[in-house]
């Protein structure tokens, strides 16, 4: 059994490391901008905010879908039912607002976190899963009918990946380089009842902190380090001292169940470096500018001094009045008893302000056309064009980056879904037969095979209806009557663009109807029409796909 104080030794050194090198002292300070959270007497500009929310919508995959390639021409119809899987994945389990979340922890922190797991939350035990009724043990307390997970995006039997927050990780000191490090620990916090009834924890070490609850708040919150030992291929949970479990960790599948999303690397740290980091001093400089030009335009306000006693203070009070009255009498000489005295604001103040504005977007390349602001001089459609193109190198590098996590992610559920989902379940697929619609049963055994996984990051500003109608339309007249075209999947395609008014609109169709149900093996059968019906095969595909694909004709 490992040595829990080794452990917690390691991360303490490894939580100092971190905090030098991702420049953790200054985390709540830079979310403290983006909230426009600013010391009282300040003037802010928001410029964290402004520029996260204007940056995020471009990063982020508006509508992610994966693309499944095969690597050997046998797997073509798996591949074509696995994309349905990892798509109708990604929808069911939320993934795109927990990349969105990790997005915004790589811009503020340096990086951000998505952590994978399977069935439970807060550790897989294989042998504790599913029991007999199909719930999902690892979800329920010892305590009957009692709930101890809540997160409602990790569901019994299914792969999940949840957005952790960058200070809830932490990695070996020493080690530069994400993709080699021996282990990688995650703080948990969760209620102290719920660990002692947690069933996947050792029973003698829950009953030490079962003492702790009797005496303490049974809600109290406290501290867990979970830490997947790749060296070994084990997971650990410690908390104060106390080993919770120790197991052979199923979850290291194509290495740790992390996968970290970092924008702006740093060739000797893991953490990258934040976006925040790169405009703190020009935020802290415009605020600076702002209340400066407050503090001018209050004292610019029309002043007065008078000689003492040249006045009444009646006559003084006229002039503070809203409606000021056409005479105001003095007891001497207005240009001697009373002088206006007025300050102007510095013009410099003003440009200084618009320097410290042009070094931020410099750095950033981040500038007017991003944010959609009004500029007065009319720009040339060339203009226009080259300072899109340097800006879009920028973005789409961004851009890339969360494709390339967002792939990781289905790539590590897919291994899980060939390793445990052992039960039959069942997918619509489209396009094994052109225009065709199949219902598809399927195991993860049978799914198991060898693809390339690739994401398209698509525009970050959605199609209109009126754009997807226009273009749907214009299709529809270039290609009809074309003898070497499907008029009646043509003719789908468009009636599509009015699916608004019911389901009526795609039934307007001759001879539409819903397919049957295939297994994979018939899925398999229809890609090669003209040939007959196979049957399924008693025994899996692993072994016979080659001498399968060569009976239906396959290359």
């Amino acid at each position: 059994m490992p040595d829990t104080s080794v452990w917690e030794d390691r991360i303490r050194q490894a939580l100092a490391w971190r905090r030098k090198l991702a420049h953790e002292d200054r985390w709540d300070e830079w979310l403290k901008q983006y909230r426009c959270e600013f010391p009282k007497g300040i003037v802010a500009v928001p410029v964290a905010y402004s520029y996260l929310r204007t940056m995020l919508p471009r990063i982020y995959l508006r509508n992610p879908r994966v693309m499944v390639t095969p690597r050997r021409s046998e797997y073509i119809a798996h591949a074509i039912v696995l994309e349905a899987v990892d798509n109708w994945l990604i929808d069911e389990l939320g993934l795109k607002s927990e990349m969105k979340l990790a997005i915004l922890d790589a811009l503020i922190c340096g990086y951000g976190v998505l952590k994978i797991g399977y069935d439970s939350e807060f550790g897989f035990i294989p042998v504790q899963a599913v029991d007999e009724d199909y719930e999902t043990v690892t979800q329920v307390g010892e305590k009957k009918g009692t709930k101890v997970e809540y997160t409602v995006k990790v569901k019994p039997g299914m792969p999940w990946a949840l957005r952790v927050h960058p200070s809830d990780v932490v990695l070996p000191k020493g080690w530069t380089r994400r993709d080699s490090v021996p282990w990688i620990a995650h703080r948990v916090v969760r209620p102290l009842a719920d660990i002692v009834d947690d069933i996947k924890y050792y029973r003698k070490a829950r009953a030490q902190l079962a003492s702790k609850v009797e005496a303490e708040d049974e809600d109290q919150l406290v501290e867990l380090w979970e830490i997947r030992d790749f060296k070994n291929r084990m997971i650990h949970v410690i908390c104060d001292g106390i080993l919770l479990l120790s197991e052979e960790d199923d979850l290291q599948i194509e290495g740790l169940p992390f996968v970290f999303i970092v924008f702006n690397e740093d060739p000797k740290s893991p953490y990258g470096i934040s976006d925040m980091r790169v405009i703190d001093i020009q935020q802290a400089e415009m605020n600076d500018l702002r209340t400066l030009i407050q503090r001018h335009r209050r004292l610019s306000l029309l002043k007065f001094l008078a000689q003492k006693g040249a006045m009444s203070q009646e006559e003084a009070g006229k002039l503070l009045a809203e409606e000021i009255p056409t005479i105001v009498w003095t007891d001497s000489e207005p240009g001697v008893a009373v002088q206006p005295l007025q300050h102007q604001i510095p013009p410099s103040l003003r440009q200084e302000l618009e320097f410290v504005r042009a070094d931020m977007r410099e750095a950033l390349g981040y500038n007017v056309n991003i944010a959609g602001e009004f500029v007065p001089r009319t720009k040339t459609a060339t203009e226009v064009l080259t300072v899109q193109q340097a800006v879009n190198l920028r973005t789409d590098e961004r851009r890339d980056v969360v494709a390339d996590a967002l792939a990781l992610v289905v790539r590590k559920w897919n291994q899980l879904i060939f390793k445990y989902w052992t039960d039959r379940k069942v997918i619509k697929v489209v396009g094994v037969k052109a225009g065709s619609e199949a219902w598809v049963s399927y195991t993860g055994e049978e799914l198991r095979g060898e693809y390339f996984v690739s994401v398209s990051p698509e525009s970050s500003i959605p199609p209109s209806r009126a754009l997807r109608h226009q273009q749907a339309m214009q299709i529809f007249q270039a290609l009809n009557g074309d003898p070497l075209i499907d008029q009646v999947l043509l003719r789908k395609m468009a009636l599509r663009q009015f699916e608004w008014l019911g389901p009526e609109a795609l039934a307007l169709v001759k001879g539409e109807q819903e397919a049957p149900m295939q297994t994979l093996a018939q899925t398999l059968q229809s890609m090669a029409p003209g040939r007959p019906m196979m049957q399924e095969p008693e025994t899996d595909l692993r072994g016979g796909r080659a001498a399968l694909w060569e009976e239906i004709g396959g290359e």
